[in-house]
């Protein structure tokens, strides 16, 4: 009997230690529900997610980037229509009456490039490269000629293309002064780049071009200073010396800033070398910040 009931007793003493055990581990994972959510709630913290260089970028970008347009330039085409070289008196009468029609419909050539604001006498201009819009202007002016158009466009403005004309131009530095086409301040809310002393500037320090490569607007690389004072045969009418890049530059791009990593300007993005007819190379060229001085104090 003794046995008996000790057999009972042990077997009560287990359940008890089984049951509730299992009961008290239900209020604690109940309890770690609010736990984990006051983890995901935790506010994104930028200074650890980024590294110190990404984060400059980051602000460099967000800083300059909305000071940086599309521009776009069309030009009237050749004077062509659907009948080819046929003279018109060749054709049938009735594809003869169409030409009138045909005429005020000519094709565009279209081009394009990038600008950046700048402060120049209290008013704000917008800088590019020269041969960005030097075929929608008429033979040694800065007047549009006819049927050619320049437009600007900020990213992620809601206004329409800015029509611009150009009021100052140094072919021999390729660049070029562009204002509002009516006169008045067409860059009203845009901040101008800061532009920073071009001569400071060092081998290996890095760099931050912001254009529109391909027509794919605020496009953002980076690199370094690859070299200084470099000169190529295919910038402007006189010997320029250039600052090397490796930050990527493309067709698109010209006229585009090139910044330092306080976001000052140290070149005006104009030209790339592409052996084997590849767009970008690594080899990129600006024209130094103080030729764009220059050429704006005269």
């Amino acid at each position: 009997m003794i046995l008996k009931f000790i057999g009972s007793l042990v077997f009560w003493l287990l359940s008890i230690l089984l049951i509730f055990p299992a009961a008290t581990l239900l209020p604690e994972q109940e309890t770690s529900q609010p736990a984990t959510s006051i983890k995901q709630s935790v506010p994104f913290d930028d200074t650890k997610a980024f590294l110190e260089n990404e984060l400059n970028t980051v602000d460099v970008v967000s800083d300059i980037g909305p000071s940086v347009a599309a521009i776009n330039v069309g030009v009237p085409g050749d004077d062509v229509t659907p009948f080819g070289d046929t003279p018109p008196e060749l054709l049938p009468p009735e594809l003869r009456d169409l030409l009138p029609y045909l005429d005020d419909d000519l094709p565009q050539q279209q081009g394009s490039g990038s600008g950046f604001v700048v402060n120049l006498r209290s008013e704000r201009f917008l800088v590019t490269n020269y041969h960005v819009v030097q075929d929608a202007l008429r033979v040694g002016t800065t007047r549009t000629r006819e049927g050619a158009s320049i437009t600007a466009v900020f990213p992620g403005s809601d206004m329409e293309p800015i029509a611009l004309r150009v009021v100052g131009a140094n072919p021999s530095f390729d660049l070029a002064l562009l204002a509002g086409k009516d006169g008045a301040d067409a860059f009203v809310g845009f901040a101008g780049i800061e532009i920073a002393d071009s001569d400071r500037v060092r081998v290996g320090q890095k760099s931050i071009a912001i254009g529109n490569p391909f027509g794919l607007e605020s496009t953002v690389t980076t690199g370094i200073i690859s070299a200084v004072e470099r000169f190529t045969p295919s910038v402007g009418r006189v010997r320029v010396p250039m600052l090397q890049t490796d930050a990527a530059i493309n067709p698109g791009n010209s006229g585009g800033p090139l910044l330092n990593s306080q976001g000052q300007l140290i070149g005006v993005n104009t030209s790339i070398l592409n052996p084997e007819g590849r767009s970008s190379a690594g080899l990129g060229f600006a024209v130094p910040s103080n030729i764009l001085l220059e050429a704006m104090a005269n």
